[in-house]
């Protein structure tokens, strides 16, 4: 148990089974070597186990008992060190990995030195009734420690047209497109917090019901990503079926941005639906757009 835990493992809701290494004993964790160099081994440190990893080293458990469509929430404590098991430095590198039921991603871990909490949200799906989790280091040495997983209580907020709009539920409710060879449309975890990533004119899309003559307040928060702050990166707008829209560019700002806009429904041809598109910048602008939290609703 790691001092930066707080004693998370042993949480009485926790579905992973001995997730603070504690137990010498344990079945529970499968540990695997892919070379003789490999590390994959309990170790402990002032009194403390976690599991540690080196060149490929992992640790594995089958988390049983997942409800589908619900959603969860998973961290993991990890520290690295260059000191490889074969006694060479190289810069600690690993990830986080959970499949099954069709959920699969992984967290993957870089730069990661003192001991710190990796946590991200997602739902599980219609066919999920267990989780395979993986700790794996690949290069240098990683530790991981209080391995917790739970489900998460949700609240719906019964005013919001937006579905699926901080992306916990990865692509479902959104269309992705890639006009091109080089678009990027994708789910991407920004320091283990899923939101959709666009660039090279990728674009994702959703139609949302409104009603005639009505104004909706947007919301949304972005990241604009490049190599000259202030360039033009991506765009986010609103486009009714019938006349009207409104768009919103966004400029390089290498950090997250709230943004708000307010839309009126137009009454001509039938605007009865609105189209909320997230887009990446062109190609020659060289920029990646980052997009979370979308909501619209009924301005009262």
């Amino acid at each position: 148990m790691t001092n930066f835990s707080m004693n998370m493992a042993p949480c009485l809701n926790n579905l992973v089974k001995d997730g603070d290494f504690a137990d010498e004993e344990s079945s529970e964790w499968t540990f695997e070597k892919t070379v003789p160099e490999s590390l994959a081994t309990r170790e402990i440190e002032a009194g403390n186990p976690y599991f540690a990893s080196s060149i490929s080293g992992s640790a594995m458990q089958v988390v049983r008992g997942i409800t589908p469509s619900t959603l969860y929430s998973l961290s993991v404590n990890t520290r690295g060190s260059e000191r490889q098991s074969d006694g060479q430095d190289r810069n600690p590198t690993g990830y986080i990995g959970v499949i099954g039921g069709g959920v699969d991603f992984r967290v993957y871990l870089s730069d990661v030195h003192d001991w710190k909490e990796q946590k991200v949200r997602f739902r599980s799906l219609s066919a999920t009734d267990s989780l395979l989790i993986t700790l794996f280091g690949v290069t240098g040495k990683l530790d991981f420690d209080d391995v917790l997983l739970r489900r998460e209580e949700e609240v719906i907020d019964p005013d919001e047209l937006i579905k699926n709009g901080s992306f916990n539920q990865g692509e479902e409710y959104w269309q992705l497109l890639r006009p091109n060879i080089d678009a990027k449309a994708q789910i991407f975890l920004d320091d283990g917090n899923p939101c959709i990533l666009v660039s090279h004119l990728g674009s994702a899309r959703q139609s949302v019901s409104v009603t005639f003559n009505k104004t909706y307040i947007f919301k949304f928060r972005a990241k604009a990503v490049g190599p000259t702050v202030g360039a033009t990166g991506g765009r986010v707008f609103i486009r009714s079926n019938g006349q009207g829209s409104i768009d919103q560019s966004l400029t390089v700002t290498n950090d997250w941005v709230n943004y708000q806009m307010e839309y009126k429904v137009p009454n001509v041809g039938g605007s009865d639906f609105l189209i909320v598109g997230l887009s990446g910048g062109a190609l020659a602008s060289g920029t990646t757009t980052y997009v979370d939290e979308v909501s619209l609703k009924l301005k009262v």
